[in-house]
């Protein structure tokens, strides 16, 4: 009888771990696609630099210069405002798997401190 409730307990810990594992990897795979979506943005507002700085060095009139700036600097503005809010998303995603490893380093250690000891049977 002992043993049974040995082995449903851990039964019970495995499966809380496997769907722990579950959602752990769920959150790392957010955590990873942020990052990419991240440099990506990253990436783009380098390349509208390096265009802004080519319009610069074209032989075009003055005010088609100034358009074709202002087009790339807005589309800097909004590639940043884009990036930063990746960055909050980020380390929203890196503080709640902060959080789920911690809940089950917890509950793990609450778990094995409440399975019965086979010694009173």
């Amino acid at each position: 009888m002992t043993s049974t409730v040995s082995d449903r307990a851990i039964a019970e810990r495995l499966m809380g771990v496997r769907a722990g594992s579950e959602v752990r990897q769920k959150l790392v795979e957010e955590i990873e696609k942020t990052q990419d979506e991240l440099r990506n943005a990253r990436d783009r507002i380098q390349r509208l630099k390096e265009r802004r700085l080519e319009v610069d060095r074209q032989i075009i009139t003055y005010a088609v210069r100034l358009q074709l700036r202002d087009e790339l600097q807005a589309d800097i503005k909004a590639t940043e405002g884009e990036a930063e809010r990746l960055k909050e998303e980020l380390l929203v995603a890196l503080s709640e798997l902060e959080d789920f490893d911690e809940m089950i380093q917890i509950q793990l250690l609450r778990d094995s401190s409440t399975v019965p000891s086979d010694e009173g049977f």
